[in-house]
């Protein structure tokens, strides 16, 4: 009888000893929550764990608990690897600059004799885990520049895949991949009862619950997003029972926004715009947006489901965010009759049915705006099958501004 995936990655972690857990770019608290849970409880079975994203941890999840562990790059087979020996020395800073063509590192010891340049030994990274696990990442060009520097070992080293987006592209050796699951949390937290059971030990201390509990919230818009389930609510009722802190993370997910943050949402919440027609409420964040409110790139975080709360009578709220040279769109819908997925794949994106994203590079919003929604309402009039009247009416820009 074959086995489940489940018992797959229960199998693959039991047979490594050296593990690499990586989240999407960009991680959000599902991908941290997951990788760090999992980073807690497999230490405790004494396994040599590294938990890393593409990105930075955005400030909001700074309360969570071993985040110290969370990195933001990995050794790699294309590396450089320069051993200075520590004997009669404590520790060492590094400096590093470019000059003249030339990148100059220098090390210097804290305490005791300089380094010389007989002591030096050089070497080839390499990247020596025994597994990979992907946690809330539908595809390895999700992992960002992780990937991108590192392409070759996510061939030469078993992959497991652990994901809720029906995007995923099946890229693991093992695939536990469950889109009717609200968050990829969820799906570690049963691998976390399968390792329990298979090592005869309690794994899910407070903790790890914390972390679980918070890729669940963050994933369900604290319970509010239609991709909630009963199941969801009973998981989460299980974690807070094995002493999940869940007023700590609503306080510092929904309560606590620095006054940029506030005058970001303030900017981007004024000019919501609605098309009766098409059913889609919208909205936009600019480079000057940013630059006014004095507000960071993952000051957005949650201002699409702020919108939600603002769209009566929406099928499709869009947002669309400029992040550097890319433009970023996030998609939610309201209605089982429209996929944001399907939405988000016209432009090259992809995700949940009600919650999806896209990407579009070396572009800025105010050019790309008015094409994302004409292609948009080009769908929601097939759909409501808008007379060639109704139709061109959003060529008129039938718009008003939401007020409350």
């Amino acid at each position: 009888m074959n086995s489940t995936p489940l018992q797959q990655v229960v199998n693959l972690v039991r047979q490594s000893e050296k593990i690499l857990v990586l989240g999407h770019q960009n991680p959000d608290g599902d991908a941290i929550g997951s990788a760090l849970a999992l980073l807690l409880a497999l230490r405790k079975v004494e396994k040599n764990v590294i938990a890393a994203a593409a990105d930075p941890v955005p400030a909001v999840l700074d309360f969570l608990p071993a985040l110290e562990n969370f990195e933001t790059s990995i050794a790699g087979a294309n590396d450089l690897v320069l051993n200075f020996p520590l004997e009669g020395r404590e520790s060492a800073e590094v400096f590093h600059k470019i000059e003249d063509g030339m990148l100059k590192i220098s090390v210097r010891p804290s305490n005791g004799a300089p380094f010389t340049k007989d002591e030096i030994k050089f070497a080839a990274g390499e990247a020596d885990f025994d597994l990979i696990v992907c946690v809330d990442v539908p595809d390895l060009p999700q992992l960002g520049r992780l990937f991108e520097s590192n392409p070759n070992i996510f061939y030469e080293i078993p992959v497991v895949n652990i994901d809720h987006h029906a995007s995923n592209t099946g890229y693991g050796k093992v695939n536990f991949v469950d889109t009717t699951a609200a968050s990829t949390s969820e799906l570690v937290l049963r691998v976390l009862r399968s390792l329990e059971s298979e090592y005869n030990k309690k794994l899910l201390d407070e903790d790890v619950a914390t972390l679980v509990l918070t890729g669940i919230i963050t994933d369900t818009g604290s319970f509010q997003n239609s991709n909630t389930t009963p199941r969801s609510l009973e998981l989460s009722a299980d974690l807070i029972e094995a002493g999940a802190r869940q007023q700590e993370i609503i306080r510092h997910v929904y309560k606590t926004k620095q006054l940029s943050t506030l005058k970001l949402w303030g900017r981007v919440l004024s000019k919501i715009e609605l098309d009766e027609n098409h059913r889609i409420v919208w909205s936009t964040v600019t480079a000057e947006d940013f630059l006014e409110a004095e507000a960071v790139e993952n000051s957005t975080d949650g201002l699409i489901d702020e919108l939600l709360s603002h769209a009566p009578g929406a099928e499709v709220v869009l947002l669309l965010k400029q992040k550097g040279s890319v433009v970023s769109g996030s998609i939610r819908t309201t209605t089982p009759a429209v996929s944001a997925s399907d939405l988000a794949g016209i432009f090259g994106g992809g995700g949940h049915h009600a919650a999806a994203g896209f990407k579009i590079p070396n572009k800025k919003v105010e050019v790309v705006e008015s094409e994302i929604l004409d292609k948009i309402r080009a769908v929601q009039a097939e759909r409501l099958e808008l007379t060639t009247e109704d139709d061109s009416k959003k060529s008129k820009k039938v718009t008003k501004k939401n007020k409350k």
